[in-house]
């Protein structure tokens, strides 16, 4: 896709650069080796590369790492088909928390992730307002074990009756295990710690369940609400808790953002407060009980806050820098001749 300036943009700031063109590559991989070929400025880092990279000087002009206001997590399926109402995870609250027990964050951002992540306990960063760090489900597999009794899967036969469902969900188990998009290498690692922890925290053996592009994951996630156990993340519109509170556990907007299709009256009433409330203390404070009704119902497991790891060129491209939105904007990039 080839940018150019628009000729009847009639601000001061105008561009210097005559276009961008960006590249979409499938694989981190071979983008990493265009970087290397110099046929790339700017790239992901294949998670499995990261800290290699990170110590390789001849990278150290290129090493790019920031924090960005994108929350990672595993979502359950609160309402499920329309014609399986009553799933497990809809119906029972100790076995949502018998799965937020089971989940290392630690090792998935140091392990998984390579550092493309710091660990997070609740939905949104702590630079945003109303940021209250809460650890209602530390990870403790003897925990896990114990709510997954008490949600009633008590003898191996039942344990294994729920590792069956969930890997048989939908149509021919096309909605089951755990889904991802599989276009980054990042979402491969981590969601396969996770499935690695389920097997070794719970004795759930639970399949992997890719889909080729995050188009195909939207549609049958937030859209269609077809997945049992999938791969959660948004990234901020702006950096306020309301682009995050509203749109993904609401039933106030038809954004298609509530992939969990999750509902709680008292949940939407304190959201609603929140978005309304004159001062950012008001504000902060109504986020805050949301949060914690969201932990009450075990609605989530949050994992995870995103770090973007990147090589940019910046011996070559000036004034070109990124923030918790993603890259400033191109028209103040300027080519170092």
């Amino acid at each position: 896709m080839r940018l150019e300036p628009n000729p009847n943009y009639t601000g001061s700031d105008k561009p210097t650069i005559a276009a961008v063109t960006v590249d979409f590559i499938k694989e981190d991989s071979v983008a990493k080796l265009k970087f290397d070929n110099n046929e790339l400025d700017d790239t992901l880092i294949p998670t499995a590369d990261v800290q290699n990279i990170k110590k390789d000087s001849k990278y150290k002009d290129f090493y790019n790492e920031t924090a960005v206001g994108r929350s990672s997590w595993l979502a359950f399926n609160m309402g499920a088909l329309k014609d399986k109402a009553d799933t497990p995870f809809a119906k029972n609250l100790k076995l949502r928390q018998a799965f937020s027990y089971a989940l290392d964050r630690q090792l998935i951002t140091d392990g998984a992730l390579q550092g493309q992540g710091v660990p997070s306990t609740v939905l949104i960063p702590d630079s945003f307002l109303g940021y209250k760090k809460l650890d209602t489900y530390p990870f403790n597999p003897e925990k896990a074990k114990s709510m997954l009794k008490e949600a009633g899967y008590d003898t191996p036969e039942k344990v294994k009756a729920l590792e069956d469902y969930i890997n048989n969900y939908g149509p021919g188990g096309n909605s089951g295990g755990l889904a991802f998009n599989a276009d980054k290498s990042a979402n491969v690692a981590w969601m396969t710690s996770v499935q690695q922890q389920l097997k070794a925290n719970l004795g759930l053996n639970i399949k992997l369940n890719p889909l080729p592009d995050s188009k195909s994951l939207f549609k049958r996630r937030d859209n269609d609400h077809e997945f049992l156990l999938v791969r959660g993340s948004w990234g901020q519109d702006f950096p306020d808790p309301q682009n995050f509170y509203e749109p993904l556990f609401t039933s106030l907007t038809n954004s298609g953002g509530n992939e969990s299709n999750y509902s709680n009256p008292a949940y939407d009433a304190v959201v609603k407060k929140g978005n309304t409330a004159t001062t950012p203390a008001q504000r902060a404070e109504f986020y805050q009980q949301a949060e914690k009704i969201l932990q009450d119902d075990a609605a989530y497991v949050p994992l995870f806050i995103d770090i973007d790891i990147r090589l940019v060129r910046k011996t070559t491209i000036q004034n070109y820098t990124y923030n918790g939105g993603g890259p400033t904007q191109w028209k103040y990039m300027t080519i170092k001749k």
